[in-house]
């Protein structure tokens, strides 16, 4: 059965998320060949097409509504919408295609925010010590110091990198992430998804894109579009669906993605590592559009580490809980 690319999927399950960037079926001669050549690029929208100019010619791509693509030769500026990788026969060399759903990645029936959430959903103790889990019947409450400096190691099957949250531009968003890696929400899952030269993706508890801790939460968007190598954003599949998918830029397309992703943190250490995950990515099968790796690629722990962190300014930590002491962590 072929899916309407310009809509979320939608799948059984009590959380359903898709995969970031769910890309339409590859045809026969699609392929990832990622070079030098590609350049930087940049998201331009023209009516409601989208446009895509390499090589000095322009492939204007409809949208929903528009008949077949036409070729617009009057622009030389390298531009560039959602990244698939296909063979441009005009020009001689890759161009990057857009796709309908650029990085849609979760699909889900259950909605909360952190403005409901009921009393009994509280922070996970500050000293590593909670009980993994993997469901929560609303977002969390405020589990961060709002002073506070925060960043995590993540510990992969292939090495640990390390990323600084970013509290200023996305308070919501690490404090949704602060709340799943402190409840080992992540110990043990996967990076369900490897495109090489674009993002890494992780964070689902079904290991197939489509899951998720059991809510949603607002977004919070960066001011302009494009994301650099480095950068940690959440996955969703569509406005406020955010949940517990994020991905990683490890390529130059990133910077050709619209802002419609709550970025949130920055890789300050581990690129070789991203480099290696990125190396054990796959063009999918003709009929499997999930970019799995060839092998699997486990989240062993996310180990927060805070700076100038009291417990006394954390709204939502429980009176009761006797970790909950202040942490000075570099």
């Amino acid at each position: 059965m072929t899916r309407d690319p310009n809509r979320p999927p939608t799948h059984g399950g009590n959380d359903r998320r898709s995969a970031i960037g769910r890309t339409a079926a590859l045809s026969g001669g699609v392929f990832l060949a990622i070079t030098a050549a590609v350049g930087l690029f940049s998201y331009s929208v023209r009516d409601t097409k989208t446009v895509v100019r390499a090589a000095g010619a322009d492939v204007t791509v409809p949208d929903s509504t528009t008949g077949p693509a036409t070729t617009d030769t009057t622009a030389s500026a390298p531009v560039v919408s959602n990244p698939t990788v296909t063979t441009q026969t005009t020009s001689g060399a890759p161009t990057i295609a857009p796709t309908s759903v650029p990085l849609a990645a979760q699909s889900s029936t259950t909605t909360s925010t952190a403005t409901t959430a009921p009393a009994a959903v509280t922070c996970p103790p500050l000293d590593g010590s909670a009980t993994p889990r993997r469901s929560f019947p609303a977002a969390p409450p405020d589990c961060i110091d709002a002073r506070a400096t925060y960043s995590a190691v993540i510990a992969t099957s292939e090495g640990s990198f390390t990323i600084a949250l970013d509290t200023k531009r996305a308070p919501k968003t690490v404090n949704n992430f602060v709340f799943l890696a402190r409840s080992k929400f992540y110990d043990g899952l996967t990076f369900h998804r490897v495109v090489p030269g674009f993002v890494i993706q992780g964070g689902d508890p079904l290991g197939n894109g489509q899951g998720g801790p059991g809510y949603e939460f607002a977004d919070e968007l960066p001011d302009q579009p494009g994301y650099a190598v480095g950068s940690v954003a959440m996955a969703n599949s569509g406005a406020n669906t955010n949940g517990s998918q994020f991905f990683v830029v490890t390529g130059e397309l990133g910077l050709a993605v619209p802002g419609r992703y709550s970025k949130f943190a920055k890789v300050t250490k581990g690129l070789d590592v991203l480099k290696a995950i990125e190396k054990l990515g796959k063009e999918p099968a003709a009929d499997n559009t999930e970019y799995p790796p060839i092998r699997t690629i486990t989240i062993t722990s996310i180990t927060i580490k805070a700076v100038g962190e009291k417990a006394s300014r954390i709204p939502g930590l429980a009176a009761d809980t006797t970790s909950a002491t202040d942490t000075t962590a570099a």
